[in-house]
């Protein structure tokens, strides 16, 4: 089944091409993966939970969204070979943290999309149709504008989704969801929580000179799968593909995801659903601190 947005995204992605461009050009080569090594901090617990409080901000009384169903694919913008080295990364990645992955021929729900002006395609979507934008509000969709570096980012929601995996059903007649489970909720769980129903991740091509395939795809997966942002990075004491995009450009970034990132990324995915944010917060730091200090 295809996506709703997918013919809006489609015909915005190649409506703003660069000036004197007419194909999408093949950016960023393929590059074997490589594993980082994290080198020991003296406050390392300190350092792991401000790592975790900035990529998973939100509301106490709020759990964190996330993917809930299975993730599936598209890249736009590139060579056909290069998007599905790109996509192919992205589902081993999900794969590997235990997400569902998409099989082939699965409606796509996380769509990256590389172009010559961020901006430009914002306008090219608002123009076709602004549902690309899914459950955005106006303002949200205006502080897309505003996102600073070579990336743009959203999120639209799903139905939200009980601790017991049931997604709640929206009545029509009285205009909210209803929840399909009887668990009750306490101080330590909201009884349910939401979800992603897609991600969009926008890259503009300038920002992929000399990376590699590999770099695209992790960053991406860290980008939408958890909504983190480089932006709420306050230490350079993490190493993190997050700042891969915007280095200086004699910088030296990581070559794929770093232990850092990929203990997050497990973490995320592997909290329990349904617990208040703190409760989550504390049980990704976990995961992050025994990974990187190589705690059996």
């Amino acid at each position: 089944m295809r996506h709703p947005f997918l013919s809006a995204l489609l015909l915005a992605t190649f409506a703003a091409p660069a000036a004197g461009q007419t194909a999408p050009s093949a950016p960023v080569p393929a590059d074997e993966e490589t594993t980082i090594t994290v080198t020991g901090n003296r406050d390392v617990k300190k350092t792991v939970q401000d790592f975790v409080a900035a990529l998973a901000p939100g509301r106490t009384a709020r759990p964190l969204s996330r993917f809930e169903r299975e993730v599936c694919p598209l890249v736009l913008g590139m060579s056909p070979q290069q998007g599905e080295m790109v996509a192919a990364r992205l589902r081993r990645v999900a794969g590997q943290v235990g997400m569902k992955v998409g099989q082939k021929g699965c409606g796509p729900n996380l769509f990256v999309m590389v172009t010559a002006d961020k901006k430009k395609l914002l306008d090219g979507l608002k123009r076709v149709n602004d549902e690309a934008f899914g459950s955005l509000s106006g303002d949200k969709i205006r502080a897309l504008y505003r996102q600073p570096g070579a990336a743009v980012v959203w999120h639209s929601e799903g139905p939200p989704i009980a601790r017991d995996g049931k997604e709640a059903t929206f009545d029509e007649a009285k205009g909210y969801y209803i929840n399909q489970t009887t668990e009750a909720a306490s101080r330590l769980n909201s009884g349910g929580s939401r979800q992603f129903a897609s991600a969009t991740v926008v890259v503009e091509r300038r920002a992929l000179d000399g990376l590699s395939v590999t770099q695209l795809a992790d960053y991406v997966a860290l980008r939408a799968f958890t909504g983190a942002d480089p932006v709420r990075l306050k230490s350079d004491k993490v190493p993190t593909i997050l700042t891969v995009l915007d280095a200086a450009s004699d910088a030296e970034v990581p070559a794929s995801m770093t232990d850092w990132d990929l203990a997050f990324l497990s973490g995320f995915y592997g909290m329990r659903r349904g617990d208040n944010i703190a409760s989550q917060r504390s049980s990704i730091a976990r995961e992050v601190e025994k990974r990187v200090t190589k705690q059996p």
